[in-house]
């Protein structure tokens, strides 16, 4: 599939909705913050409204130097009204009217007052507004009907959407949420009314792959028929929900979707996975990681395409929940495997990987730009970690930026041309070493970690993120 650059993160304001019910002291349970799917998705809800969104300590406020390339995108709860029982009365979500007792500021019809939103999100200096809408219509005779039953009510949201110059839609749960069809639909019409809007479809399953069979392996979860079948729908599609095993649920699924996927794949908060393989972010609070990748993201922005090559080695990582350490309480009391491929490409031939014990997942790719990331992925081994790897990099091309993310034992980079100067940059605070007397430039460019150690010893925020500057020979 031909390449295509879409840049489309944002920071999302679910877990600050969590955040700001516990120190409201509105949770339950001697405090604990409950997550989406158990009860603590009705108190989340409540604690989305104008203060905390616009006041002096609001989220409107994070990201300072680097929300002009975000989307603030607006959660669960934003317009709908406070209710006393949210499972009886789940056709009162998808109204898309900003709702008036969580902000009372933003007057007239739902089309202005959306777009007053839209107006202040980007006087603060954000790239636009994003919202969240359930996979359904808006009310209690519509919202168990399908996408074409209920067309008039999807083109005026979508012409809502337009007049007041919302950006994104982030379509999640729902009635139809499973219905692969109703999806095509919406993205469908959606092209018709409002080219221009971002569609994100999430792929609403587990936190874990194959919870049912416990193989661990996203290709036997019930959920993967869909999420190869909204791989094939524009724009966006998120690769949903994860555990404390995060980075191997994420990989198995990233490596069953990319090589079929004609979309952007979101791999919501995994900052090195987004900057290593070019994938969008859907932010959910304030971490270097994630700053890292965004700001890699302006010389190697997320893109649709290429050609994804996956290791047949697979690793397999551990987990023993706790009480309180995810949403899905029947979890709690086991201990749960997740599988996933070692390394994944994208445009770019794998890395080789070595490691004397349990190593990193591994990433790389060649970006549309020209620049090439690699990353290494921390892994959840239950009484041990994984290991900082020694890796070979096939790039085959010259280019002059590469972005290298997380830690490596040691790192090769296989090039065209020679490098005259080497620079290395963090992107955090910006300082720079100069390499080029402390390495040997080869086409095979070698940084050992007796380098990349004094490298970071010069850094603030080392293992985070670097950029190599690189110029060529003349030859």
């Amino acid at each position: 599939m031909k390449e295509r650059i879409l840049t489309a993160n944002y920071l999302c304001t679910w877990d600050l909705q969590s955040i700001a019910r516990k120190e409201q002291g509105k949770v339950k349970d001697n405090g604990k913050v409950f997550f989406v799917g158990d009860q603590g998705a009705t108190t989340t809800r409540e604690a989305i409204t104008e203060h905390t969104v616009f006041g002096e300590d609001g989220w409107i406020n994070l990201y300072p130097g680097d929300r002009k390339d975000l989307y603030f995108l607006l959660d669960d709860g934003w317009d709908v009204e406070y209710l006393k029982d949210y499972g009886k009365e789940l056709y009162k979500f998808g109204s898309h009217n900003v709702n008036e007792m969580k902000f009372p500021s933003f007057k007239g019809t739902p089309e202005e007052k959306l777009k007053q939103f839209v107006e202040r999100v980007k006087a603060a200096g954000w790239k636009g507004l994003g919202i969240w809408l359930p996979m359904q219509a808006y009310g209690e005779d519509n919202y168990k009907k399908s996408v074409s039953e209920t067309k008039d009510y999807w083109v005026k949201m979508l012409e809502r959407s337009k007049y007041a110059g919302v950006d994104y839609w982030k379509v999640d749960w729902g009635q139809l949420a499973h219905n692969s069809v109703d999806r095509g639909e919406l993205s469908k019409l959606a092209k018709e009314v409002y080219p221009e809007l971002i569609i994100e479809h999430g792929i609403c399953c587990s936190g874990i792959n194959d919870k049912r069979g416990g193989s661990g392996r996203y290709v036997n979860d019930s959920s993967y028929p869909r999420a190869m079948a909204y791989a094939k729908y524009p724009d966006v599609l998120r690769t949903y929900d994860i555990s404390p095993l995060g980075m191997s649920t994420t990989m198995d699924r990233v490596a069953c979707i990319l090589p079929e996927a004609e979309v952007l794949l979101n791999c919501e908060s995994i900052g090195a996975m987004a900057a290593g393989l070019g994938f969008s972010m859907g932010i959910m609070g304030y971490h270097k990681p994630e700053l890292v990748a965004i700001r890699w993201h302006r010389i190697a922005p997320s893109f649709v395409g290429g050609i994804a090559h996956i290791s047949d080695k697979i690793l397999f990582d551990s987990y023993y929940f706790t009480e309180g350490s995810h949403w899905e309480t029947d979890l709690f009391g086991k201990t749960i495997r997740q599988g996933a491929p070692a390394v994944i490409s994208r445009n770019t031939d794998l890395p080789k990987v070595e490691c004397d014990g349990e190593p990193h997942f591994v990433v790389a790719s060649l970006n549309p730009t020209g620049a090439y990331s690699v990353a290494s992925l921390n892994r959840k081994l239950m009484d041990k970690t994984s290991s900082a790897p020694d890796v070979t990099c096939f790039v085959n091309s010259a280019p002059e930026n590469i972005g290298i993310f997380g830690d490596f034992n040691s790192i090769e980079f296989q090039l065209s041309k020679t490098p005259a100067n080497v620079i290395v940059q963090n992107i955090i605070t910006n300082e720079t070493v100069d390499l080029t007397d402390k390495i040997a430039l080869d086409r095979n460019l070698r940084i050992t970690g007796n380098v990349l150690r004094e490298v970071y010893a010069d850094f603030e925020d080392y293992a985070i993120g670097n950029r190599l500057i690189i110029t060529y020979a003349m030859n």
